[in-house]
């Protein structure tokens, strides 16, 4: 059985009206908090500090919290405040968010803090060292994945080749999409692929040829050996124009869109989340 101290790592709701929906001035200390926390200790699984996701041996509702404020602790200690948001409102928050849309992004036996994937929640997040520190004296860490953009090579006007590497930081296997079993488009369904920006222009795969699917087969993952790395390389077609220079690349890895709640899989789980990367390449 795995050791567990006797940290307990919790998210209480905070009581309405005591925080200004524009200030960025919240003082922990003088909020007040529900008596019963939203999520429990017990409720937790793990957390992968790679997609800032806590996965969970139970659903949560979370759709009934919209515009509410929540509060992480550690040992009833608050260490940081965020904000449940809605896929309809026109507020997007830049630090620690939970999506409160139920089933859009993730099951509901996992909670994102990092509910849009932005580089500047995550940011703020990976800056949480005491969370970090709690997490690991609980027994909850977990280092997931990480990804690096390798190459991106210009094809033709329209097209690039871009390669990636994946490398599991972690103890147990842990499943990722693969292109090279579901095959580019299905993969494109799932991420924007590479895309560019040279001075103020933005430059995207706009014709990008991508076939939908209302779920995802077992057949198109590829486990990831613990502390082992896998590369593959994926061709983007739909450019209009490709520019020729220096420019700066993003890509966005896919975790799974299984809503299903079954990550679990055969010795490991299926990662969940979205992996950004921004990058200087030159195209010739």
């Amino acid at each position: 059985m795995e050791y567990r101290s006797s940290n307990k790592i919790e998210i209480y709701l905070v009581k309405d009206g005591q925080i200004d929906y524009y200030s960025d001035e919240i003082n922990l200390e003088d909020l007040d908090l529900e008596k019963t926390p939203w999520l429990r200790h017990s409720d937790i699984e793990f957390y992968d500090w790679s997609s800032h996701i806590f996965y969970l041996n139970r659903d949560l509702e979370k759709e009934k919290n919209v515009r509410k404020y929540f509060v992480v602790t550690n040992n009833k200690e608050p260490l940081f405040s965020g904000y449940f948001f809605s896929m309809v409102s026109s507020y997007i928050p830049m630090g620690p968010t939970i999506c409160a849309t139920d089933g859009f992004f993730f099951p509901k036996n996992v909670v994102s803090l990092n509910g849009f994937g932005l580089p500047q929640g995550k940011q703020t997040l990976n800056e949480q060292s005491n969370f970090r520190a709690a997490l690991e004296n609980a027994g909850f860490l977990r280092e997931g994945i990480s990804v690096t953009l390798e190459d991106v090579k210009r094809k033709s006007s329209t097209k690039i080749e871009y390669s990636y590497t994946i490398t599991n930081n972690d103890k147990e296997i842990i499943y990722v999409l693969d292109p090279n079993k579901m095959g580019a488009s299905r993969f494109h369904y799932y991420t924007n692929g590479v895309s560019f920006r040279q001075g103020n222009k933005s430059i995207n795969a706009e014709n990008k040829s991508v076939v939908a699917s209302e779920g995802i087969l077992s057949r198109w993952y590829i486990g990831v050996l613990p502390e082992k790395s896998i590369s593959r390389k994926v061709v983007l077609d739909g450019f209009e124009n490709l520019p020729v220079g220096n420019v700066d690349a993003y890509f966005a890895f896919p975790g799974s869109s299984n809503k299903s709640g079954n990550w679990r899989k055969s010795g490991g789980r299926i990662w969940l989340g979205t992996f950004r990367i921004e990058k200087e390449v030159f195209l010739n």
